[in-house]
């Protein structure tokens, strides 16, 4: 979260005036707001890895993302993640029980207005409200549809939300499975994994068709699909420190 970090203190105080709004005891955040706050009022824009820091890929904190203003789609996803943790928590401090996280989608005559504090608005765009169980979000990443005429996949990292949490990596699954994927760049509902058959979730083997997810970064834990050596399952960073700690166990008993 950037609760407690001082170098964020503005874009804090940006998104309590605009980016949410408590009526009774409901509390609406805008995603869209929370992408223009950060694109407009505080210039952070698109950054390749490779321009930014020498590197293929690189997963910048937060302050990186402010000191450098800007990133590639994971580290957006992961700022608007953090700022969504704050905006949740202003909520709550405000009396706020139940959280209603809007975004928009495409629908021609209609318009979403990004903020709360003045009429500035999308036309041809319409509020979409993620249901209200889906309480859980993260950052996910896959190789998506471009977007372009060709809709040639591409790498590309976005928000999901999900009613389901994840705790280890054998909840992954579940988790993506009823999943809306949001843009985090703009607000956008870009997918809609409940009724969008052509993104795959893989599981128990490797991946059949061009558009999948790989990739689920939680609170916690950084989830990568493994494919290799035919051991095709989700993976994690306390996966990994659980296997070495029992091939240490078993070494020492040799």
């Amino acid at each position: 979260s950037i609760t407690d970090k001082q170098e964020f203190s503005d874009i804090r105080a940006a998104i309590d005036e605009k980016c949410y709004q408590v009526q009774d005891s409901t509390c609406t955040i805008k995603i869209s707001c929370l992408a223009y706050v950060n694109h407009d009022d505080f210039q952070l824009t698109y950054k390749d890895d490779s321009v930014l820091v020498e590197k293929n890929d690189y997963l910048q904190s937060l302050e990186q993302i402010l000191t450098n203003q800007g990133g590639d789609c994971e580290d957006f996803s992961n700022l608007v993640y953090a700022e969504l943790n704050y905006a949740v928590n202003a909520c709550k401090g405000n009396g706020a029980q139940n959280i209603s996280y809007q975004a928009y989608t495409a629908s021609v005559g209609s318009k979403h207005t990004i903020y709360f504090s003045d009429n500035l608005y999308l036309q041809d765009m319409a509020d979409y409200s993620i249901p209200a169980n889906y309480t859980s979000y993260f950052t996910v990443c896959g190789n998506l549809p471009s977007g372009a005429e060709t809709d040639l996949p591409t790498g590309h990292c976005l928000l999901a939300f999900s009613p389901e949490p994840v705790n280890n990596s054998n909840d992954v699954p579940a988790f993506l499975q009823p999943a809306v994927l949001v843009e985090p760049q703009t607000g956008e509902l870009q997918h809609d994994l409940r009724s969008d058959l052509n993104i795959e979730i893989p599981r128990y083997s490797e991946p059949k068709g061009s558009y999948y997810l790989y990739l689920l970064i939680s609170d916690s834990d950084i989830y990568h699909y493994n494919w290799y050596e035919d051991a095709y399952q989700w993976y994690g960073y306390h996966d990994s420190l659980d296997t070495i700690a029992s091939l240490k166990d078993r070494l020492t008993t040799l």
